[in-house]
This record gives structure tokens, C-alpha cells and sequence, in this order.
């Protein structure tokens, strides 16, 4: 864990070579994982909730870029907000 909030620093621009999957919901979708990611003012993903609502799944391609807007500790877990870089 401690690479990857390393690789998510305040305004480093990360790109995940692989599919990457985020919940479309206002709640987490895991609320006892150690690290929390919110994407905001995105654009681009594929909203896939009609073929199961119960994940409220959004997907992106591969190799996308998102930007860190910030990396934090709140409530003992590790915050990260990501915005969408390019198309």
C-alpha cells in the first residue's frame, strides 16, 4: 500500500494500464478498505449500471490518466481525489 499511495501524490498524474472500475455511488463501495478513491469531474467512463444496479459501476478504458487533486488521512483512512485527464 505504501507504493501505491506513494505513486498518488498531490498532483502526480497516474494512468492505470488496466481496465479500471469506480463506483458511480455518492457511498463507498467498500466502506472498510484502507484507502477510498473519489473521481471527480469525470467524463468518460462507461456507465455499465444498467446490466447490474447493484455494483453502480462506471469503467474506463485502459491507460487512462487521472490527476491527484489531493491525498490525505481522514477518519483513519487514506482519501484520494482524482480527476480525469484528457479523454
Amino acid at each position: 500500500m505504501n507504493d501505491f499511495l506513494k505513486d498518488h501524490q498531490e498532483g502526480y498524474v497516474v494512468t492505470y494500464p488496466a481496465y479500471t472500475s469506480m463506483t458511480a455511488n455518492d457511498t463507498p463501495y467498500d466502506t472498510n478498505a484502507q484507502v477510498q478513491i473519489i473521481l471527480l469531474h469525470t467524463s468518460h467512463g462507461k456507465d455499465i449500471r444498467h446490466y447490474n444496479s447493484n455494483e453502480q459501476e462506471v469503467l474506463y478504458k485502459r491507460d487512462k490518466k487521472f490527476k491527484v487533486l489531493y491525498n490525505g488521512v481522514v477518519d483513519n483512512v487514506y482519501v484520494i481525489y482524482m480527476e480525469e485527464v484528457g479523454k
